[in-house]
């Protein structure tokens, strides 16, 4: 071959942008100046156990559909590259005792062809173990193993170095980047877990999973989000939270419980009305729909929203086009949707309560928030944290509570969950005495209070397991003993004498009770 052959060949195949490409151009030129019946890249597999086709032209699919393991060393390609000698087979036909991925292989070159196997070593540090081989004449084959086109090869497994290692060195960069930009989604999302658990109160294990789930659903700005849990769970809270943290931060955060607004009021209240539409509307309204465009819609208590209400709000979500009463153009809203509800909505899908369509649309992320006797752990942070807003809202100072105050907040089952806590907590501290000390009188004239105007919020049987759940057996009597001393007193007015003869004990062993419990026995 000629010099001037030699750089033509280069020449094209170093326009390449690819390794592959790189290959495909090589092996064409080489293919036209000699006439070559094919030509095959054969490479090492991750394993080092079998030779594997990374390029070829040759009639076949690369890849897994031809292997060539090393343990075959009749195999004439294997023979090359553990011998790392140039093989020459002349007579295809002759070769004895090969697999039939080999016999496949020779298959689709004419009968007469040669097949020359060429080994080398490219890589920065020559760790990619290579074989060419190439099927041509006799004659062909017999240049292409002179000096000169073993320099030509030489060359080109230099380029293939450098391909594979420009090749790693951008796979890296792609893995770095993806780790920078997973990183910097964890540290963001890393910092919204922090802010809102600085706001979202309590410690337990439960709430810590809200905590994440939070983040999530704040980091995922277009998805809808539906909070499930039981009234007074703050579900409001949650939602304001998600929205406050996401990317639509900017936009309003539009609030509409959809069980406190009749129904004839809460579609003009959603998708607002035009001048003259009915009775009283005397200039143009937008919806609150509308008004949430570029933020956050809220709707609490979607289960009590009515089946045409249902079908309306479907197809807004769908093509976030909607057209307030009274008007003949459609109008364009980009919101996110978060809605909450403490309706078995599954079941209300069954009896059709509930349109099936639209649960799927309103479902995309699901956050159950626990009860608060599930995360009986954070009553003492959350009284703490209620009873420091009441003062900070009414300028005063509350000293604190006696334990015995506190451990009546613990057992007590919070049929309203942290709203009726927090309301239990506001008005204890507004009869604290000239000491500004909460006690067990002031706690327990409030729950009885609660109880008695209340008596359906009596404890379940749920509930009074989960409260001596991970407890002893003298623990769990224990648990039981006080509480029922104390409704015994309660019941009593506070006199022992009654107290004692109601549980048929002693009065001597009710007061070795009380003063062990600090129980207050005091009307």
């Amino acid at each position: 071959m000629e010099g001037k052959e030699i750089l033509e060949i280069l020449e094209g195949s170093c326009l390449a942008e690819s390794q592959q490409e790189f290959l495909a151009l090589f092996f064409e030129g080489l293919n036209q100046k000699l006439g070559l019946s094919g030509s095959i890249f054969f490479r090492l597999n991750a394993m080092k156990d079998c030779l594997v086709p990374i390029y070829s032209t040759l009639p076949f699919q690369t890849g897994k559909t031809l292997t060539f393991p090393l343990e075959n060393t009749s195999n004439p390609v294997v023979y090359s590259l553990i011998s790392n000698k140039p093989y020459i087979a002349r007579k295809l036909n002759t070769l004895r005792n090969i697999e039939l991925d080999l016999q496949r292989l020779i298959k689709t070159v004419p009968a007469d062809s040669t097949m020359l196997c060429y080994p080398f070593r490219y890589g920065a540090d020559k760790s990619e173990y290579s074989v060419f081989v190439f099927f041509a004449q006799v004659s062909a084959a017999e240049k292409i193993n002179d000096p000169v086109y073993r320099r030509l090869l030489g060359i080109m497994s230099c380029i293939m170095g450098i391909y594979e290692l420009a090749e790693r060195k951008d796979k890296e960069k792609k893995i770095m980047q993806c780790d920078l930009t997973t990183l910097s989604k964890n540290n963001i999302q890393k910092s919204v877990r922090e802010q809102i658990a600085n706001e979202y109160i309590g410690k337990s294990k439960p709430i810590r999973m809200v905590w994440d789930l939070l983040a999530r659903a704040a980091a995922a700005s277009e998805v809808s989000v539906l909070l499930r849990g039981e009234t007074g769970t703050g579900k409001d809270l949650a939602a304001s939270l998600i929205h406050r943290h996401s990317k639509r931060s900017q936009g309003r955060f539009v609030v509409v419980n959809c069980a406190a607004i009749p129904e004839h009021l809460l579609e003009s209240e959603l998708f607002g009305y035009c001048k003259g539409a009915f009775t009283g509307a005397i200039q143009n309204k937008p919806g609150l729909i509308k008004q949430a465009d570029g933020g956050t819609l809220f709707l609490d208590e979607i289960g009590d929203l009515s089946d045409i209400l249902q079908a309306k709000l479907l197809r807004v979500l769908q093509e976030k086009c909607f057209t307030p009463i009274g008007a003949d153009k459609e109008e364009y809203s980009d919101f996110r949707l978060i809605t909450a509800t403490h309706r078995p909505l599954e079941e209300w899908i069954e009896k059709d309560k509930f349109r099936r369509d639209l649960f799927y649309r309103i479902n995309q992320f699901n956050i159950t928030i626990p009860v608060l006797t599930d995360r009986a752990e954070d009553i003492p942070v959350l009284v703490d944290f209620f009873t420091n807003a009441y003062m900070q809202e009414n300028t005063a100072h509350i000293s604190g509570y006696e334990n015995s105050a506190k451990e009546l907040l613990h057992d007590y089952h919070y049929p309203g969950n942290i709203r009726e806590l927090k309301n239990i907590v506001f008005q204890a501290c507004m009869f604290v005495g000239a000491d500004n000390l909460v006690t067990q009188n002031n706690i327990q004239a409030l729950l009885h209070k609660l109880t008695e105007n209340h008596p359906a919020t009596e404890q379940t049987y749920e509930h009074v397991m989960k409260q001596i759940s991970g407890k002893s057996l003298p623990e769990a009597t224990e648990h039981f003993e006080r509480r029922i001393i104390r409704m015994a007193l309660q019941s009593s007015g506070g006199s022992r004498s009654i107290a004692a003869d109601t549980l048929g004990i002693p009065k001597r062993t009710l007061a070795h009770k009380c003063k062990k419990w600090r129980i207050c026995c005091d009307n």
